[in-house]
């Protein structure tokens, strides 16, 4: 069927299947639309909301395609915070595909909820998501996260300092950051270690 053009008919079926109570049901024809260019935002918007957390992640690989979409855009940013951990990896994922125009346009929205992103449960997987997500604006969420000193946090501001030490200035504000940061001795020092391990720039 993915290779069959689609009649009206089947078209209907397969919106019919969108709420089937079958999660795979729902996945499959989800995805069959969607690579025939038939899914519409609606029906995306049911996928991003649905109840199981299986057809909401690959919704957001759907979604991804169409981040230029405000609406689309403010769904993808509100799942990095899901109930679900795989759901808001992807999520943050789907995020770190946006234009550095479309991150500067919704900095504060994306910033602010990628903070309380890195308050759910996480792992290294999930921390290493939102450092992606952050990319464009790494620099300010390493400032807030560090501000927190949630020693939880550690994993997560190792690798945004990482990214946000790319140019000597980027290093210098990093460092100025760590020094005021609300956090211990030993975090900071393991942070600093952590940078004169890397290729500092020059």
């Amino acid at each position: 069927i993915m290779d069959q053009e689609l009649s009206e008919e089947a078209l209907q079926e397969l919106g019919n299947l969108l709420t089937s109570g079958s999660a795979m049901a729902r996945l499959h024809a989800m995805w069959i639309l969607a690579s025939k260019g038939k899914l519409t935002e609606p029906q995306l918007f049911k996928a991003l909301d649905d109840q199981a957390e299986g057809v909401r992640e690959n919704a957001l690989l759907i979604a991804e395609a169409k981040s230029q979409s405000s609406d689309v855009l403010h769904r993808i940013i509100g799942l990095c915070t899901d109930s679900d951990q795989r759901v808001r990896m992807q999520a943050a994922l789907s995020l770190s595909a946006v234009s550095p125009e479309t991150f500067d346009k919704n900095r504060d929205e994306i910033l602010a909820t990628l903070v309380k992103a890195a308050d759910r449960p996480s792992d290294d997987w999930n921390f290493s998501a939102i450092t992606l997500a952050s990319k464009h604006g790494a620099s300010a969420l390493f400032a807030t996260i560090a501000s927190k000193g949630d020693k939880n946090h550690e994993p997560l501001l190792h690798s945004l300092a990482m990214v946000s030490s790319t140019t000597l200035p980027e290093l210098q504000q990093v460092m100025e950051t760590i020094a005021k940061a609300n956090m211990d001795a030993a975090t900071k020092e393991k942070l600093i270690a952590r940078l004169a391990s890397g290729n500092l720039p020059k």
